[in-house]
């Protein structure tokens, strides 16, 4: 069965019925700075569509897994994302464009002047299975790659969460690389007060 992974990437291969999409080390920085918040990332696509995921993280000896229709575990026990519904009161994980932070009417600003605390972490996938375990209540990204959000996305489904194309606001794509995520109130609440991303951003 064919592999997609980031050391070895190849365009083709994620058009493929039936294939692996693996990220060996999601948060190479801060593996390489010592700091804890980096894992392991293997995600199975059937028919364009994921059908099971595993998030593992080795410093914190967490594994997070979920595979279709029967929910999402760490370490074996069922988890649920946050029952935050309201923006002004979340808690969100994002890693936008660059340059961000100081341009008017960007999505970082709005988010940043809206929701209660802004946070960076640095490993996508990592991130993902925080929000489905309800650490953290939305979360969102402008640059993912598909290895980024393959497997963590059918456990943040799978934990009650809704996946959204932030180009488009609808339901993402396995491989979609701008989304947000959170459950279904929130995500609509965070879609309403921020923009989705126009042609010229992409």
């Amino acid at each position: 069965m064919p592999i997609l992974a980031e050391e070895s990437a190849a365009i083709d291969v994620g058009r493929a019925e039936r294939l692996w999409v693996v990220d060996p080390l999601d948060g190479t920085l801060n593996f390489s700075r010592g700091l804890p918040f980096y894992c392991v990332a293997i995600g199975y696509v059937e028919d364009g569509k994921v059908r099971a995921g595993a998030v593992h993280a080795p410093r914190t000896r967490e594994t997070f897994v979920a595979s279709e229709g029967a929910g999402a575990a760490l370490n074996g026990a069922p988890i649920r994302v946050s029952t935050t519904k309201d923006v002004s009161e979340a808690f969100a994980v994002a890693s936008l464009g660059f340059g961000s932070a100081s341009k008017r009417g960007s999505r970082f600003v709005a988010l940043n002047a809206t929701c209660a605390r802004l946070r960076i972490d640095g490993a996508a996938a990592l991130e993902i299975a925080y929000l489905a375990n309800g650490r953290i209540d939305l979360f969102l990204h402008e640059f993912l790659s598909p290895w980024d959000i393959a497997a963590a996305q059918i456990i943040a489904r799978e934990a009650g969460a809704a996946v959204v194309s932030l180009r488009t606001g609808s339901d993402a794509a396995w491989n979609e690389p701008a989304v947000v995520i959170g459950n279904p109130a929130l995500v609509r609440d965070a879609i309403a007060k921020m923009p989705l991303v126009k042609a010229k951003d992409r």
